[in-house]
């Protein structure tokens, strides 16, 4: 039987002995005997998101926002370096050994190094964050013991490979330009595989530049703005949602509240007649015309 996977809602594909086409209420249409169900596409996922509430995708959205700012103000400040690197010369080469390896030690980062090609080492694929990248080696000549360990998408190994064996002296001694990230703490996984494979010496990541100057700065500086769009469009994304479903939900309770019915109102509460007691009733006084006093007359 076709099963639906819990994100995407997209069915199985299951084949058919006989090749037919059919398209059905539900969607299920058929080519060259396989029988592809997507009439529920993306509708269990449209599904979760109705279930998320809307406090939740704030929340989400409250947490990624350091991450987001932090990003946009780093590719501001990278803009601003590129400016300023296209007036500036290009560095001059400097042994692996001797040269200072931090982002601020020059503009944008860009470095110019001399050293060894570990070719022995060749270039290796390692999947970053969920992303495949590659990585060659540079090893100073000198103590102390450094590693340059050039970072760039897989898809770009080959070209990477091509450039070194084209810069590669006597030695497989090269000189290559590149930039410092900001951040080297985001290669942790890139230095453990290093450490892995018995490589000594202290590894810095940079990203090469494998074709001019000019093209490599522009590269840069692309990378930082797709970056920090992709960040500020999934932060949109995130508080956009949970104000779209605030929205709904104080909709939906100021309806559920006009069609509560209303109660009967409470019978008028009968109001109780206070009776004063009467005043006990005095016996006459016979006397109370006469000029005598008492019933004993004037006298005793």
């Amino acid at each position: 039987m076709p099963f639906i996977l819990p994100i995407t809602g997209i069915t199985e594909f299951q084949r058919s002995e006989q090749p037919r086409s059919c398209k059905s209420a539900c969607g299920h249409v058929s080519i060259a005997g396989v029988q592809c169900s997507v009439g529920r596409s993306f509708s269990v996922g449209r599904f979760i998101i109705r279930l998320v509430p809307w406090w939740l995708f704030a929340l989400i959205g409250l947490s990624f926002l350091p991450l987001t700012l932090t990003t946009v103000e780093d590719t501001l400040e990278t803009h601003r370096e590129i400016a300023q690197a296209r007036i500036a010369p290009q560095p001059a080469p400097q042994p692996l050994h001797l040269a200072r390896l931090s982002h601020s030690a020059s503009i944008a980062g860009e470095i110019n190094i001399t050293a060894r090609w570990r070719r022995d080492l060749g270039v290796r694929e390692l999947e970053l964050d969920g992303v495949n990248h590659s990585y060659a080696l540079l090893q100073s000549t000198a103590p102390p013991k450094r590693l340059l360990a050039l970072y760039v998408p897989s898809y770009q190994d080959d070209r990477l490979e091509a450039v070194l064996n084209g810069l590669a002296q006597d030695g497989d001694l090269v000189t290559l330009g590149g930039f410092l990230p900001r951040h080297q703490s985001r290669f942790t996984d890139l230095r453990r595989d290093i450490a892995q494979r018995a490589i000594a010496g202290d590894a810095t990541v940079i990203t090469p530049m494998m074709e001019t100057r000019a093209e490599g700065l522009d590269a840069l500086e692309n990378d930082g703005w797709l970056i920090a769009g992709i960040a500020v469009v999934f932060q949109i994304a995130f508080f956009g949602a949970a104000i779209v479903k605030f929205r709904r939900w104080r909709k939906r309770r100021a309806l559920a509240r006009d069609q509560k019915p209303t109660p009967p109102p409470k019978p008028a509460a009968k109001q109780q007649v206070v009776r004063k007691p009467a005043a006990p009733k005095v016996a006459a006084d016979p006397y109370a015309d006469s000029p005598i006093q008492t019933h004993l007359g004037w006298f005793r």
